[in-house]
């Protein structure tokens, strides 16, 4: 990109636009793969709010998932609601940009791209 700014600059754009209409383009693709995995990291959060949270009402998805388990055994019906509920935000998050996610998992990968 180094090469992209220059030309820019001897076009005569400022740090902004070259910024704006150079650099942003060429990294939007790495910086939406980084958001989906960044908020599935967050969303599938398990063992610290496991640890941190004491009221049960405070708990993640996760966490309320693994603790429908009781002491007579479990309901599997509830159970997979709960898995249906936890999956549908990050799938629809993956859906809405899976074109772009894919283009930043592939970035570099393939030459002239």
């Amino acid at each position: 990109p180094s090469d992209l700014m220059d030309a820019a600059r001897i076009d005569g754009a400022h740090e902004f636009r070259i910024y704006w209409q150079v650099v942003l383009p060429v990294i939007t693709p790495a910086l939406a793969a980084l958001a989906i995995m960044t908020f599935m990291g967050s969303w599938n959060s398990f063992f610290w709010p496991l640890v941190i949270l004491k009221d049960a009402e405070k708990y993640t998805l996760p966490v309320a998932l693994a603790s429908l388990q009781n002491l007579y055994g479990q309901e599997e019906g509830v159970r997979m609601l709960g898995a249906t509920i936890a999956i549908l935000p990050v799938m629809i998050v993956f859906l809405m940009s899976a074109r772009r996610f894919m283009a930043g998992l592939t970035a570099g990968a393939v030459k002239g791209g």
